[in-house]
């Protein structure tokens, strides 16, 4: 028993027992009411914080027995029905007995939660700028248990009130409006908020701490944004505002269904392990998205899409909810596709977002999907740990790939009669994929279980390549290991290489259904690029060999999401081993002042960093970072000021493996924050990655990175001296970097930048630290949450590889992480995974190195 209520990971069995037993027909919905007491939050030496819940429920058996879910700090006291419970027998660390439940039920536990500092349920923060104290919740999958105690599962929907207790001079918020402030002691008072409608538990939301506070309306909608009072003057609360109510007319017309949750609040808080959450009536960003001065039209492309995805969740997510993790996409991959359109379609100055969605998004899927671990759409997500790993880029990213693909098939009226009525027939409940496709069956007039099946329940992506005027498809399925075949509704595009850029002069519609088809009107003629996936309608990749793959390393089109879509293909040849990335480097190097809109310029550039970090031979990464760092700079005054910003980020890092870039570096380091070099807008998240490229150099000591840090007190102060110093490459700093790592005292990002800074180093420096990876990681996982143990195990798995010391079958590494993997089967299976997904990057790594070839020089292009 004691493990029982020890266990933290709830499995999908035991959440479908407790959901039956639970919710028997016609029942009064489940309330839960919690008091949650903060006035102590101030002071960082108290740990814990006083919460009381009361929660009321049915029962459709009698006599029967369940539980609920609180990660606690102690439990004073449960009484159920009136009745005291003897807490030695009943309450655990996760759990808490309810025996003998009778048809209507009432317990009320008191007891302390943790505050938190990996970004899991009650999150403090104390701001480096003027030390003043920040909280927020964050709850998804299943840690609204680590403040309150409740039914941690999506398909027991409750009714929530919440009230806080606070310092006075601080924001407490929630989902809903207070109803209620009144003093409760000295220099704190208590806030009563407005009962929820039904809602899952991961989506309730607390916010306190000296906010501030900005506010406006959209008809009867009240609104209000909230971040930290020293980022109040860069916080572009008009922008978010105009965008806001640009959203809700979107999505209230698209959806033909009022926005239903009151209120719409959006809070950006600090160290936020997400972008940001759906939290109705309360979103909460990730306040990295407050961005420094010279924010790029990239940058707030991305915030907007946020906002949007965010937005979309009140109805895909919120208002109708999946019953279990299996269906998470149902909401996130909706979400993911609805936010571009909405971006597009409702926010006039981003009508392009279509290409960052082809070069990011994507870029994501076509990753995740070729690991070992990939998945259907529809996921078995057998417990919480499955769940907490299966925010990937399946579920996400190609989940919204393939509803675009869905919208290319089915036509957009039928998408979206679909949406409407299923919110009209499931508000307030809970679904499954079934539910959706009934209504798509309907408003298309065709039976989608095929269509599902073959999209949404298989693995794996394809290939598409033109082949005597026809689309060909090709894949394995790695699920199952069969032949892949999926109906392709797609564009062929055909361009003219004669000119610059290259013109359009043919685009045909095909519906591949089989492995080929003939394209309608096609005639083969020289000087011609034929792309395939023209308008990147599908999700599928393409590569291009002979005369195409020249005309692509050699010019663009003149349209910019044919452009996303080559490129896109591009990389993904070199992650495949057939494009050497130093051809990629030099290609882009020489293209990109040609490759529009500045989300491309920028997609590009991030490529060139990975392919430096990752995909080049380390004798010879100093020889392309050199080349890349002298090409970019000698561009820079010909870059417009968006561009010049982006190329700075590039230039800053390929600066740790050369010295070439080390007196810009040094005119940027003088230059004040906000002020400009060039057209470079100086910030210190770019001086503090020239600060750790010197210190990766070895030009850079702790001491003077410290009167740096003295200099302007922040987070991005914090997090980049944090990194600065771990990537010292001496065996002091990494010894010191290493055991600031497994102290247990950072918060989740100090955490990762010590981890990112002590990975900055040659393979030698590192090798012994490396040597003991596959010993701690079991114990790691053991002694910390899985948000925090997460971030170690991938962060720290040694990705310095060198072919030198063999391919992908005989290197050490590879060879030792596969017997870690065949010794312990047993291990928790989101470890497994992690490892596993590792094991399989540093293969591939090893496959591109084999294939690889110097940097063809000369430096400048």
């Amino acid at each position: 028993m004691a493990s029982f209520l020890a266990r933290e990971n709830l499995t999908r069995e035991e959440a479908s027992v407790r959901a039956g037993l639970l919710s028997p027909a016609g029942a009064e919905p489940i309330t839960i009411a919690a008091v949650i007491d903060l006035r102590d939050a101030k002071d960082l030496q108290t740990s814990t914080f006083p919460v009381t819940t009361t929660i009321t429920f049915a029962c459709s058996t009698p006599g029967a027995e369940t539980f609920v879910d609180f990660i606690n700090a102690g439990v004073d006291e449960v009484v159920l029905n009136g009745t005291a419970l003897d807490l030695a027998e009943h309450v655990g660390p996760a759990r808490i007995r309810l025996p003998e439940l009778k048809a209507h039920n009432t317990v009320v536990i008191t007891g302390h939660a943790r505050y938190s500092s990996s970004g899991e349920g009650m999150h403090r923060y104390q701001d480096p700028a003027d030390q003043q104290i920040y909280l927020y919740t964050q709850y998804e999958p299943a840690d609204a248990r680590r403040v309150i105690a409740c039914f941690e599962q999506p398909d027991l929907k409750a009714k929530f009130d919440f009230t806080l207790i606070g310092p006075d001079d601080w924001v407490l918020a929630s989902n809903m409006e207070p109803v209620r402030r009144s003093q409760s002691t000295a220099g704190s008072v208590e806030v009563k908020f407005g009962t929820t409608a039904l809602m899952s538990s991961y989506i309730t939301t607390l916010l306190a701490g000296p906010y501030a506070e900005f506010t406006d309306s959209h008809g009867s909608i009240p609104l209000a944004l909230y971040c930290r009072q020293s980022l109040r003057d860069r916080f572009d609360h008009e922008r978010l505002f105009r965008w806001t109510k640009l959203g809700l007319d979107f999505f209230e017309e698209y959806f033909d269904y009022p926005y239903p949750w009151g209120k719409y609040d959006q809070a950006f808080v600090p160290e936020y392990n997400l972008g940001a959450m759906e939290n109705p009536g309360l979103v909460t960003f990730n306040d990295r998205l407050v961005f420094e001065p010279g924010a790029t039209h990239t940058e707030w492309e991305s915030l907007a899409t946020v906002l949007m995805h965010e937005m979309s969740h009140m109805w895909f997510g919120d208002l109708v909810t999946m019953r279990w993790w299996d269906d998470l996409w149902l909401k996130e991959s909706f979400a993911d596709y609805m936010g571009t359109l909405a971006v597009v379609e409702a926010v006039p100055e981003f009508a392009s977002a279509w290409v960052s969605f082809a070069v990011r998004r994507k870029a994501w899927a076509y990753e995740q999907d070729q690991l070992p671990t990939t998945h259907p759409i529809v996921a078995d997500i057998p417990d919480l740990e499955a769940a907490k790993q299966n925010f990937d880029g399946i579920t996400y990213a190609k989940g919204a790939s393939v509803l675009k693909q869905l919208v290319a098939y089915v036509g957009p009226a039928a998408f979206q009669e679909a949406s409407r009525q299923y919110f009209k027939k499931h508000a307030w409940g809970n679904t499954t994929l079934r539910n959706f496709l009934t209504e798509l069956s309907s408003a298309s007039g065709r039976n989608m279980s095929q269509w599902a099946q073959d999209w949404l329940t298989t693995c794996g992506v394809q290939s598409l390549a033109i082949r005597d005027g026809h689309v060909e498809q090709s894949g394995t399925d790695p699920c199952s290991g069969a032949q892949s075949l999926r109906p392709h509704t797609l564009k062929v595009g055909v361009f003219d290489t004669g000119t610059s850029p290259y013109l359009r002069v043919g685009t045909h519609e095909v519906t591949l259904e089989s492995a080929k088809t003939a394209i309608p009107g096609f005639s083969s003629r020289a000087s011609v690029l034929t792309l395939p996936n023209d308008e990147d309608l599908t999700y599928a990749k393409i590569s291009f060999a002979d005369t195409e793959l020249s005309s692509v390393l050699t010019g663009v089109t003149e349209d910019e999401l044919a452009n996303a879509t080559i490129w896109a293909g591009l990389w993904n040849m070199v992650r495949d081993a057939e494009l050497p990335a130093v051809s990629y480097i030099k290609t882009a190097l020489e293209l990109l002042p040609q490759l529009q809109p500045i989300t491309l310029f920028t997609a590009v550039n991030n490529n060139i960093i990975t392919a430096l970090e990752r995909y080049v031979v380390p004798c010879d990464r100093g020889n392309a970072s050199s080349a890349v760092a002298q090409n970019l700079l000698q561009m820079l005054p010909a870059l417009s000021q968006e561009e010049q910003m982006t190329a700075a980020k590039t230039i800053v890092a390929a600066a740790q493996c050369t010295d070439l870039a080390d007196q810009w570096l040094e005119e940027l380091l003088q230059t004040p924050v906000g002020e400009k070099l060039g057209s470079v807008t100086s910030t210190d998240g770019l001086r503090w990655s020239a600060l750790t490229a010197f210190a990766r150099q070895g030009a850079a000591t702790e001491e003077e990175l410290a009167s740096f840090r003295a200099q302007r007190p922040n987070t991005a102060t914090e997090v980049g001296f944090a990194m600065a110093c771990a990537a010292i490459p001496t065996p002091e700093a990494k010894e010191a970097a290493w055991q600031r790592i497994f102290s247990g005292t950072l918060s989740n990002e100090l955490l990762s930048a010590t981890i990112t800074g002590f990975q900055c180093a040659e393979p030698e420096l590192l090798q012994a630290y490396h040597d003991q990876y596959l010993s701690w990681i079991g114990p790691a996982w053991e002694q910390h949450s899985i948000g925090i143990a997460t971030r170690m195990v991938a962060g720290l798995f040694p990705r310095t590889l060198d072919s030198r010391l063999g391919d992908d079958h005989v290197n050490p590494v590879v060879l030792k992480t596969q017997a870690w993997l065949e010794e312990h089967p047993d291990a928790p299976q989101a470890l497994r995974r992690i490892v596993t997904e590792e094991l399989d990057q540093a293969r591939r790594t090893l496959r591109v190195l084999r294939v690889a070839a110097p940097y063809p020089g000369p430096y400048s292009i």
